[in-house]
C-alpha cells in the first residue's frame, strides 16, 4: 500500500514537475522575447501572475485527489512562487547592472567625443566602433597609423585585432613587433611606455648604437600598456610616418592611456555579454530540453536519484555518483553551510529554499552553483528533497567583470582632465568628478540654488540659458562644442570649451557637461593679436617709408597712426637745437577736439636741462604719467604742462650720424595715466624709423650735391667715359650714360650711342677677349686692360680701358673709363721694332755661327770616313762625330723651336718633386757647387712635357753655378700656392698653381740688363750660348705659366717659375717604360723623303720587323687596304705628318680608321711644335716621335704603343 501510494506520489510529482518544466519553458520564452526587444530581462508583473495562477490551478487540481498531495503541492506552489521571486530578483539586478553598464558607457561617450564610435553600441558593433575610433584618434593625434594588438594566450606572441592606416595602400607595413619584439614585450609587461620619438631613442631602448640600426627599420611610435585586473592585456600603438620625427606630447600619452582603458572596457564588455548570452543560451537549453541537474537526497546527504545532467555537471560518470554525497561534490568553504541547511530542514528548522554554493568537480575546478530545493513529505514527515541545480557559473564571472568594468569607467571619470558635470533637465547638479572643484573652488553641495548657478555665467548667463534650453529641445544626443566664460570662486574668469550630452544618471534623463579649460589658449590668443596688432602698426608706419619719396605727409599720417594706437591727444615731432637748450615743433597731429599748438611751440627754451639730460642717460626716454606731480624743482614745466592741457607725456629723442637731432613725444590732455610698455616700445621704433628718414632726407640733399659735382667731371673729361648694366650670363646691356668725349670720339650722337652695347663699338675680332675681361671685372670689382674700339665710319683706334664694378639704382653696373692710346702704341711700336731688328739681326748671326760649326763637323768627318774607308781603314770614330754633330743639331733646332710660333708641348700628368730632384742631380755633376732643398711633402703634380721641363731646370741650375765662380749652395723651394694670392699672377688663369724657386748668391744681373736677358742669343758670360732663358722663358709660357726673375748686383739672383697645378694621384704605371725582349711582325711606314725612309726602314728591320714602304697617303691606303683583305695587317703604322706632293698623314689617318677602326699609327714630324704633335691622341694616332729620331727614340714609342 506504502509502494503504490508512493508510486501515485512520485507519479503527481512527475506531473507536477511537466507542469513546471511547461511554465520555466513559457519563461524563457518570454524572457526571450525581452532580450530581442532591448535586452530587458525582467519579465512582466503580470506574466508572473498568470504563471502563479497556473500553478495554483495546477495545485488544486491535484488536491481533489489527495489531501496529503494537496499539502504537498500548496508547500511546492510556495517554493514556486519564491522561486520565482528569486529569479526575478536576479533578473531585476542584472538589468540594473547592465543599466548602469550602459549609462557608464554612454556617460564615457559624453565625456570623450572620439570614444562615440564604439560605447554604447551592441557588441557586434564594437569592433566596428573601435576601428572608427582609431580613426578619430589618427586625426587627432595626427598619426601615421594606429593599431591595437591583443597579447595571445601562450603570452609569447601578440596579434593586431584593430588596425586604421592614413594612407590605404600601405596595408603591408611592418607592425612594431616584427623587430626587437622580446624587448617591447619586457616594457610593456612592466606596465611601461614605448615612447620612441627618435633613432636615439630606439637605441638606448634596445641597447645599440644609432650606426648599428639600419635606418629603414626606424619609425617614432608610442605604445601604452592595456591593463587587464593587474595583467597585461595588449598594446595600443601609434604610428610616426616612416623617415620623420613624430614627437608625442605629454597630453596625448595621457589621452592615449585613456583609451587604452576604454579598449579594454570595450572589450571585456564585448567578452562579457558574449559569455552572458553563452551562459543565457545555456540555461534556456536547459529549460526547453529538461537540462536541469536534478537529484533527491536522504536525510544523511547521499542520493536517491539524480539525472544524467547532474553527474555531467560535475565530470562524474553515474556509477562514480551513486557511491558519493552531497558534502564530497561541496566546496570545502560551503561545506559546513549546505549541510547545515540540509540537516536543518529534517530537523523543522529554518533553512533557505533557494541560495548559491560553490561545488567542486571531479578535476578539482571551482564552479558556481544555484539550488532550488523542495521537500518529499509523507504524513507531514520530510521523507527526502528533491534539488534543482543550475550552473550559473558564467554569470557569476560576468557579474564579477561588469563590476570590475563599472569600477573602471568610474575611475575614469574621476582622472578625466577635463570638468565632468551632471544635471537634470531642471538644472539640479547631481555629480562634479575632482576636477571642477579643483578648476573652479565650488562644491557641488555650494551650487544648491539657480542664482549660485548662474553665478558661474556672469557675462554669459542668459546666454548659456538659451542654448541649453534649445539643446534640450532637439533631437540632437550631443551639442556642438561652444565656449563660455566661467568665474572661479575666488572670482578668476576662465574660459571654457563645453559639450553637452543627453544620457541616462540613476535612471532619469540627464544632462552631461564636459568643460575643456582654454583660458590659457585665450590669453595667447588675446597676445598674438595685440602683437600682430602692435606689427601692422609698425608696418603702417614703415609703409609711409619703403619705396617712395618722404615728404611731409608720411610723418603726418606717421603721428596718426602713433596718436591712434595710443589714445593720446597730441603726437609730435620736435627739432632739438643748440644741444638741446631750445625745442622747436616741426610736425603735430591733434586728436578730436584737442587743439593745435604747433605754431607756439617754437624756440622753447628747455630749463633744467641737466635734470632732463640724467633722466635721459639712465632711461633714453623721459616718461611723466602724471604733470601735476612733478617734483617742486621742475615747477615751470609743471605750469606749462597745466596751461596746455597736459595731463601725462612720453617724449624719445633721436639721432643722426651720433648728434642730438629732434624728438618724437605723445600727449595725453585728458587724464593722468602711465603709457604702456607697447606704447613706448611704438615710441622708440617709430623714433628710429622717423631718424632714419630724417638721415635719409639729408642724404638725399648731399646725395644731389654730389650728382652735380659728378656731372660735370663726367662731362667734363677729356677720355670716353661708358655706363652700362650686366645681364644673366655676362651679357652687357645698352649703355645706360655716356660722356661727350665718347661721342665725339666714335662719331656717334647721345641717342644714337645709348642704343648701344659694347660689343657694337670693340672691334669683331676682341670679341672674345671682351667676355673674358667682363669675367675678371665681375671677379675682381675692377680691371685695366687694352682694347680696340670702332667709330661709326669704320675707323679703328687702341685704347687703354679701366672698368669698375658699380651698384646703381639697385643694380649692378660697369664704369669704363677708355683713353686713346693711339700715340702711345705708335711709339712703342718703333721701338719694339728697333728691339726686334736688332734681336734678329743676333739670333741670325748666332744660328748662322751655330751650324755652320756643327756643318764642319759633319762635312769634315764625312770626307774623312769615306777617304779612311777606301783605304779599308777604321772610320768609326769619324761617323760617331758625324752623329755628335747631328745630335748637337737636332739639340739647337729643337731650342730654336721652342720659343717659336707653333703648337703646344707633349704634355702629362707628372710629379714635380721627383723631377726637380734628378734634374738638378743631374746639372751639378761635376761641380763644385750643391743643392739645399726645401720641397713641400704635399706638392701637387702638374701637366708637363717632362723633357721640356727638365732641360728648364737644367739651364737655370747651370746658370746659377756659373754666377759663382767661387762655388756654393744653390737654393732649390717648390710649394703650392693660389693665383688669387699673388698679383703677378693675376692675368693667368685662376687656380692653384706650384711654384719653383732657384737661388743663388752670385754676382747678380744689372737692373739694366733685366730687360734683355730672355732675348735669344743675348749673354754676358764668357761661354754662353745666349739661349738658356730664352728657351726657358718660351718652355713656361707654353705651359700656361710664368718665369719670374729677381736679381740685385752684388746679392744674387733667385728666378720664380709658376706651373697649373693638378689636384690628382700621379698614375706611376702609366708613366712607365715599356720593356719588350724582342719584337717581330710587320710594319707599314709613310715619308715623302726617300733618304728618310731608308734609314726607318733599317732601323725597323734592326728591330726585327718585316718593313713596307709608301711615299704618300693614297699609296698607304692602297696597301693598308690588301693587307685588310688578305687577314695579313701590320702592327702598326709609321707615317710622315707633311707631305710634299700627295695625301698627309692626317688625312690619311682619319681614312685608315674607316677602313680599320683598330689601326695603331704612329706620327713622325720634323715640325716638332706642331699642334698635331702635342695632340696627336686626338687625331686618331697611338704615338709620337720627333725627328730626327734615333734607333732608342723610335723603339721607346714602339714598345709603348705595342702595350697598349
Amino acid at each position: 500500500m506504502l509502494n503504490d501510494s508512493v508510486n501515485n506520489l512520485e507519479q503527481r510529482i512527475c506531473a507536477l514537475e511537466n507542469e513546471l518544466e511547461q511554465a520555466q519553458a513559457r519563461e524563457a520564452y518570454f524572457q526571450e522575447i525581452a532580450k530581442q526587444a532591448g535586452r530587458k530581462r525582467l519579465l512582466e508583473t503580470r506574466e508572473l501572475s498568470q504563471l502563479v495562477s497556473e500553478h495554483r490551478a495546477a495545485q488544486e487540481m491535484l488536491s481533489e485527489n489527495s489531501a496529503k498531495l494537496e499539502k504537498l503541492v500548496q508547500e511546492r506552489t510556495k517554493e514556486l512562487k519564491k522561486t520565482n521571486q528569486h529569479l526575478r530578483r536576479t533578473i531585476q539586478k542584472q538589468k540594473t547592472i547592465q543599466k548602469q553598464l550602459e549609462r557608464l558607457v554612454e556617460l564615457d561617450h559624453a565625456i570623450l567625443d572620439i570614444s562615440s564610435a564604439f560605447i554604447n553600441q551592441p557588441v557586434e558593433k564594437i569592433d566596428k566602433g573601435i576601428i572608427q575610433a582609431l580613426e578619430k584618434m589618427g586625426h587627432f593625434s595626427d598619426s601615421h597609423r594606429i593599431s591595437l594588438y591583443i597579447l595571445a594566450h601562450e603570452g609569447n606572441s601578440i596579434l593586431c585585432t584593430h588596425d586604421w592606416r592614413k594612407r590605404k595602400h600601405n596595408e603591408h607595413e611592418e607592425h612594431f613587433h616584427d623587430h626587437y619584439f622580446d624587448i617591447y614585450l619586457e616594457e610593456l609587461r612592466n606596465s611601461r611606455d614605448i615612447n620612441i620619438t627618435t633613432m636615439h631613442d630606439l637605441a638606448t631602448l634596445i641597447h645599440q648604437s644609432v650606426s648599428s640600426i639600419p635606418a629603414e627599420l626606424f619609425q617614432s611610435l608610442l605604445a601604452v600598456p592595456m591593463m587587464q585586473r593587474g595583467q597585461i592585456y595588449g598594446a595600443l600603438v601609434l604610428y610616426g610616418e616612416r623617415g620623420k620625427t613624430t614627437k608625442w606630447p605629454e597630453e596625448l600619452i595621457t589621452f592615449v592611456k585613456i583609451m587604452s582603458d576604454l579598449f579594454v572596457s570595450a572589450l571585456d564588455r564585448k567578452v562579457t555579454n558574449l559569455a552572458q548570452r553563452e551562459s543565457d543560451e545555456r540555461y534556456r537549453d536547459l529549460v526547453e530540453k529538461a537540462g536541469l541537474a536534478i537529484t533527491m537526497e536522504a536525510a544523511d546527504g547521499s542520493f536517491h536519484y539524480f539525472n544524467r545532467h547532474f553527474a555531467d555537471l560535475f565530470g562524474y560518470s553515474e556509477q562514480e555518483i551513486t557511491g558519493l554525497n552531497i558534502a564530497n561534490l561541496v566546496h570545502p568553504d560551503d561545506v559546513d553551510m549546505v549541510m547545515r541547511f540540509h540537516r536543518n530542514r529534517f530537523h523543522n528548522k529554518q533553512a533557505p529554499t533557494r541560495y548559491e554554493f560553490r561545488g567542486i568537480t571531479k578535476n578539482g575546478e571551482t564552479i558556481y552553483l544555484e539550488v532550488d530545493i523542495v521537500g518529499l513529505k509523507m504524513k507531514n514527515q520530510l521523507m527526502a528533497t528533491r534539488s534543482y541545480i543550475w550552473d550559473i557559473t558564467h554569470r557569476v564571472l560576468a557579474e564579477r567583470a561588469i563590476q570590475e568594468s563599472e569600477a573602471r569607467y568610474r575611475s575614469l571619470v574621476e582622472n578625466f582632465l577635463d570638468i565632468v558635470l551632471i544635471a537634470d533637465y531642471e538644472g539640479n547638479i547631481f555629480y562634479t568628478n575632482p576636477v571642477f572643484k579643483k578648476q573652479t573652488g565650488y562644491a557641488v553641495e555650494e551650487l544648491d540654488t539657480m542664482q549660485r548657478k548662474l553665478e558661474l555665467f556672469p557675462d554669459d548667463a542668459d546666454k548659456t540659458v538659451r542654448l541649453v534650453q534649445d539643446f534640450i529641445e532637439s533631437d540632437e544626443q550631443h551639442s556642438a562644442p561652444f565656449e563660455n566664460q566661467l568665474c572661479s570662486r575666488d572670482g578668476r574668469m576662465m574660459f571654457f570649451s563645453i559639450i553637452i550630452s543627453k544620457i541616462a544618471y540613476a535612471n532619469q534623463p540627464m544632462l552631461q557637461f564636459i568643460a575643456h579649460n582654454i583660458t590659457d589658449q585665450k590669453i595667447a590668443e588675446s597676445a598674438i593679436k595685440k602683437s600682430a596688432d602692435f606689427e601692422r602698426t609698425v608696418s603702417e608706419i614703415l609703409s609711409q617709408f619703403v619705396g617712395s619719396e618722404i615728404t611731409d605727409t608720411c610723418i603726418q599720417n606717421t603721428l596718426q597712426t602713433i596718436g591712434e594706437w595710443s589714445n593720446a591727444g597730441r603726437a609730435s615731432v620736435y627739432r632739438i637745437l643748440e644741444g638741446g637748450t631750445f625745442l622747436s615743433s616741426i610736425y603735430e597731429w591733434c586728436g578730436t577736439s584737442v587743439k593745435p599748438q604747433v605754431k607756439k611751440r617754437q624756440n622753447i627754451l628747455v630749463e633744467h636741462l641737466d635734470q632732463w639730460d640724467a633722466i635721459l642717460e639712465e632711461k633714453g626716454f623721459i616718461h611723466v604719467p602724471d604733470t601735476a606731480k612733478l617734483p617742486a624743482n621742475l615747477r615751470s614745466e609743471k605750469i606749462i604742462s597745466a596751461s596746455r592741457d597736459i595731463k601725462s607725456f612720453l617724449f624719445i629723442p633721436f639721432r643722426i650720424r651720433n648728434k642730438l637731432y629732434g624728438a618724437i613725444s605723445i600727449e595725453d590732455t585728458e587724464k593722468a595715466d602711465r603709457w604702456a610698455d607697447d606704447d613706448i616700445k611704438l615710441l622708440r621704433l617709430s623714433s628710429e624709423i622717423i631718424s632714419s628718414a630724417f638721415e635719409r632726407i639729408e642724404a638725399e640733399k648731399m646725395l644731389k650735391r654730389s650728382e652735380a659735382q659728378y656731372r660735370t667731371l663726367f662731362d667734363s673729361s677729356n677720355d670716353e667715359i661708358y655706363v652700362y648694366a650686366l645681364k644673366a650670363g655676362l651679357q652687357p646691356g645698352n649703355y645706360i650714360n655716356v660722356n661727350n668725349a665718347a661721342c665725339t670720339r666714335l662719331g656717334y650722337s647721345k641717342d644714337e650711342l645709348l642704343c648701344k652695347s659694347i660689343f657694337d663699338i670693340e672691334a669683331h675680332d676682341n670679341l672674345g677677349k671682351t667676355r673674358a675681361f667682363l669675367e675678371r671685372i665681375v671677379r675682381k670689382n675692377h680691371h685695366i686692360f687694352e682694347t680696340t674700339h670702332v667709330t661709326k665710319d669704320g675707323l679703328r683706334y687702341p685704347v687703354e680701358v679701366s672698368s669698375h664694378l658699380l651698384e646703381l639704382e639697385g643694380q649692378t653696373v660697369v664704369m669704363s673709363i677708355a683713353r686713346d692710346i693711339t700715340e702711345r702704341k705708335r711709339i712703342e711700336e718703333e721701338v719694339q721694332k728697333s728691339q726686334r731688328l736688332e734681336s734678329i739681326g743676333v739670333l741670325a748671326g748666332g744660328i748662322a755661327h751655330d751650324f755652320n760649326n756643327l756643318l764642319s763637323i759633319i762635312l769634315g768627318n764625312a770626307q774623312l770616313a769615306r777617304m779612311m774607308s777606301a783605304q779599308n781603314k777604321d772610320i768609326s770614330r769619324f761617323l760617331q762625330n758625324i752623329e755628335q754633330g747631328a745630335s748637337q743639331a737636332s739639340t739647337l733646332t729643337q731650342q730654336l723651336l721652342t720659343f717659336s710660333k707653333g703648337g703646344a708641348p707633349i704634355r702629362e700628368v707628372y710629379p714635380i718633386d721627383t723631377l726637380i730632384k734628378n734634374a738638378v742631380q743631374l746639372a751639378l755633376s761635376g761641380l763644385d757647387e750643391h743643392a739645399v732643398y726645401d720641397i713641400s711633402t704635399d706638392l701637387y703634380s702638374a701637366k708637363i712635357d717632362r723633357g721640356q721641363i727638365r732641360q728648364v731646370i737644367h739651364n737655370l741650375i747651370l746658370n746659377s753655378a756659373q754666377a759663382m765662380p767661387s762655388g756654393g749652395a744653390i737654393g732649390v723651394s717648390a710649394k703650392n700656392v693660389h693665383s688669387k694670392n699673388f698679383r703677378r699672377l693675376q692675368h693667368l688663369n685662376p687656380g692653384p698653381y706650384v711654384q719653383i724657386s732657384i737661388k743663388d748668391n752670385g754676382v747678380g744681373i744689372p737692373k739694366n740688363e733685366l730687360p734683355k736677358i730672355f732675348d735669344p742669343y743675348y749673354t754676358t758670360k764668357k761661354n754662353g750660348s745666349g739661349l738658356g732663358l730664352t728657351v726657358a722663358y718660351s718652355i713656361i709660357k707654353k705651359h700656361d705659366g710664368l718665369l719670374v726673375v729677381d736679381s740685385k748686383p752684388g746679392k744674387g739672383t733667385i728666378v720664380h717659375i709658376y706651373l697649373p697645378a693638378v689636384i690628382q694621384k700621379w698614375d706611376k704605371v702609366s708613366t712607365a717604360q715599356p720593356q719588350i725582349d724582342a719584337y717581330k711582325g710587320s710594319v707599314m711606314i709613310m715619308d715623302d723623303e726617300e733618304l728618310v725612309l731608308e734609314v726607318a726602314e733599317e732601323m725597323l728591320r734592326q728591330l726585327g720587323f718585316r718593313v713596307q714602304r709608301s711615299k704618300n697617303g693614297e699609296e698607304l691606303l692602297e696597301i693598308y687596304e690588301q693587307a685588310v683583305q688578305s687577314k695579313t695587317k701590320p702592327d702598326f703604322v709609321l707615317m710622315d705628318l707633311t707631305v710634299s706632293a700627295g695625301m698627309g698623314g692626317v688625312e690619311a689617318m682619319r681614312k685608315l680608321l674607316k677602313l680599320d677602326p683598330e689601326v695603331k699609327a704612329i706620327v713622325s714630324s720634323g715640325y716638332s711644335n706642331d699642334e698635331i704633335m702635342s695632340n696627336y691622341p686626338k687625331y686618331g694616332f697611338a704615338g709620337v716621335v720627333a725627328k730626327p729620331y734615333t734607333l732608342d727614340d723610335i723603339e721607346r714609342v714602339i714598345a709603348r704603343v705595342l702595350k697598349t
